[in-house]
């Protein structure tokens, strides 16, 4: 994990998908990839990026915002 005053990056949990479901399955936000992703789909993309981390110390991230300047 890394933090700084403003963000924090972390590798995903299991209890990240309904949050990133909610992303990855809009049409919109997803009209560059062949189609939106099942709620499935979303799980085994998650379960994939944290065997990546655990393997490989690398791995798709999450970013949040900690604080907000204005």
């Amino acid at each position: 994990m890394i933090e700084t005053t403003r963000l924090s990056i972390r590798p995903h949990t299991l209890e990240t998908v309904p949050a990133l479901h909610a992303i990855l399955s809009d049409p919109l936000t997803m009209c560059f990839w062949p189609a939106p992703f099942s709620l499935r789909q979303t799980e085994e993309w998650v379960r994939r990026s944290i065997g990546l981390y655990e393997t490989h110390r690398f791995g798709r991230s999450r970013s949040s915002l900690r604080y907000l300047w204005f």
